[in-house]
């Protein structure tokens, strides 16, 4: 089994071995890659985090109401919950709840245009409620992410 440093004594070596063409051409590549990196940074679209209402992690459970829906995201620790409306535009009012079982629920209300939320618990082992609602609409989602 060879160590970590064996490994790097012997890519230095085969960097030196290198001719001089061979090692610019080598680096003109890896500018050329992070350059095209940084350019198609600039076109993307927004980041995956605002596009989930601030929540971090994967989106474990949807839950479809009226007139929007209640989603809920898992990380390795964390369980987040967001009310999210379909056409977002003028104020109303909306709230979302996610409470972790042995828990106090975390929640979060009032007139937004796009979404309430997000409101996060830790969740390691451990089930979570989460309840939405936007307008005259609600939905829960019993005990989920077991």
């Amino acid at each position: 089994m060879r160590t970590s440093t064996a490994c790097a004594t012997d890519r230095g070596a085969m960097v030196q071995g290198w001719s001089g063409r061979r090692r610019r051409a080598a680096s003109l590549g890896a500018l050329t890659a992070a350059l095209w990196l940084c350019v198609g940074g600039l076109f993307a679209g927004p980041p995956v985090q605002a596009a989930s209402g601030g929540c971090t992690g994967r989106l474990a459970h949807t839950v479809a109401f009226g007139e929007g829906e209640l989603r809920v995201y898992k990380s390795r620790n964390r369980a987040c919950a967001v009310t999210v409306a379909r056409a977002p535009g003028e104020r109303r009012r909306m709230a979302v709840s996610i409470q972790p079982r042995g828990g106090a629920p975390v929640h979060e209300a009032g007139r937004f245009t796009r979404y309430a939320g997000p409101v996060s618990v830790g969740a390691i082992s451990r089930c979570v409620y989460v309840k939405g609602g936007m307008g005259a609409g609600s939905a829960d989602s019993c005990w989920i992410l077991c």
